[in-house]
């Protein structure tokens, strides 16, 4: 890979976005641990083997999550990928704006359709952290569509 990347990826819970990451970071940056290349808020919420969200923790987890993302870029490591949800445009533009100030070609995905009902219930049933079917139809109609086609790499 020649000139660095960040990768940001979109997606209800359980659309495969870590996944995507995973594979991401195998295919290009194996000498790096995926846990300095991949910022996810879910990490911060992750207690050994166990997740425990706590909503009122969120905004201090995600001002963390992009911190940890800035420094990545900053130590110019050849591909950051930023896995959240990011379903309206300004949860993402800050990961968007920094990688391009600090010379990164920016990529983003949008896995799956977060308006297609079908994909909602396929990610109620896949999601690995027990997000209902009721709060993914929530987050569906939040989200907020840009130019990002929908694409499912699986």
């Amino acid at each position: 890979m020649a000139n660095p990347v960040a990768i940001i990826l979109r997606g209800l819970p359980g659309s495969g976005k870590s996944r995507l990451a995973r594979h991401l970071w195998q295919q290009y940056a194996p000498q790096f641990r995926s846990d300095q290349i991949i910022c996810s808020t879910d990490d911060y919420f992750q207690l050994g083997a166990v997740y425990c969200f706590e909503p009122s923790l969120l905004p201090k987890y995600h001002a963390l999550n992009q911190v940890r993302f800035i420094e990545g870029l900053q130590e110019q490591r050849p591909i950051m990928i930023c896995d959240n949800t990011n379903l309206c445009c300004w949860e993402y533009l800050p990961y968007q704006n920094v990688a391009k100030a600090l010379g990164y070609e920016v990529k983003r995905f949008l896995i799956g359709d977060p308006l297609n009902p079908k994909q909602q219930q396929h990610c109620a049933r896949q999601n690995r952290h027990n997000v209902s079917l009721a709060l993914i139809q929530e987050m569906g109609k939040r989200f907020e569509a840009d130019e990002d086609s929908a694409f499912s790499p699986w």
